[in-house]
């Protein structure tokens, strides 16, 4: 058996990448990307290929609230760990942020933003209005944040990567539940 990092490995950081390299083939006009961030390797693979292709396009990672570890290592230009990670944005869930990815990150992301769990909950139930997609918190955030930055974004060529469709249906009724307002 081969033991892989779930972060802290060159080749998957690679692999996430060629998301990136379909992003600028399909929309060579793209200004901004929002991808979630947790571990950092999807992040990590956008910096290098945008760097190598178009050093124009920016890159924002997007944490929960309730998980801010790389936001707060990056606004403090120092690794922070936090005490917990405790969000329904499981696949951010991390309390630190890993050395591979971080040593991409940090220098090179042009924004890291944090979403509430509400704005998570929201945008879950947006997505799945409006798109017919059932994404897990971690794949919601990137709407979250778009939603929340969209003063900046007015105008500009946004992508904002729907990753994680891994939402178990007790969660979702919840999220139902204390958002019927939005329907």
């Amino acid at each position: 058996f081969l033991y892989i990092h779930p972060c802290n490995e060159p080749k998957l950081i690679a692999g996430v990448a060629t998301q990136t390299l379909e992003i600028l083939d399909d929309l060579p006009e793209v200004d901004t990307i929002l991808l979630p961030l947790g571990g950092g390797t999807e992040v990590a693979g956008a910096i290098i290929v945008v760097k190598q292709l178009n050093p124009k396009i920016k890159i924002i990672g997007v944490q929960a609230e309730l998980a801010p570890a790389y936001y707060l290592s990056w606004k403090n230009n120092n690794i922070i760990h936090t005490k917990s990670a405790d969000t329904i944005a499981d696949g951010l869930a991390t309390k630190m942020p890993y050395e591979l990815p971080s040593s991409i990150i940090m220098e090179n992301i042009n924004e890291i933003i944090t979403v509430t769990e509400d704005e998570i909950k929201q945008s879950i139930i947006k997505l799945y209005k409006t798109t017919h997609n059932l994404a897990e918190g971690a794949g919601a955030v990137s709407l979250a944040a778009g939603n929340k930055i969209k003063h900046k974004l007015k105008d500009k060529n946004v992508v904002m990567i729907l990753s994680g469709g891994n939402l178990d249906l007790e969660t979702f009724k919840s999220i139902l539940n204390t958002n019927k307002n939005i329907f």
